[in-house]
């Protein structure tokens, strides 16, 4: 319950539509009830990523550095890690920033 409270506040910050709530639920969902102990480890190795991230907002745990900022999607860090397959960091700057799913220490890469 913290998690969603966490993002329902994100998602007040960042001015998105109530009905993100909800699609955001149904998108992580699966996650929480199928994950393996491989999904786990993907999770945390991006989620320690992103701490190190200068865009990282460690207040409400998003991507943008304060609000009103221009860098950054604006997610929220825990459940974006789980439905991308690549930050916005590594989108936007390339491999200097971010993570993706296609990293070599990826558990997921192929």
């Amino acid at each position: 319950m913290k998690r969603f409270r966490e993002f329902h506040k994100v998602l007040k910050l960042e001015k998105a539509p109530i009905k993100a709530l909800f699609i955001g639920f149904l998108k992580i969902l699966p996650f929480f009830m199928f994950r393996k102990r491989n999904d786990r480890l993907e999770w945390a190795r991006r989620y320690k990523t992103c701490l190190r991230c200068p865009i990282f907002d460690k207040d409400h745990k998003r991507c943008r550095p304060w609000s009103g900022s221009s860098r950054g999607c604006g997610c929220y860090v825990p459940f974006s890690n789980i439905i991308y397959e690549e930050c916005w960091g590594r989108t936007k700057y390339g491999n200097a920033i971010g993570w993706s799913a296609y990293d070599e220490e990826s558990w997921l890469r192929k």
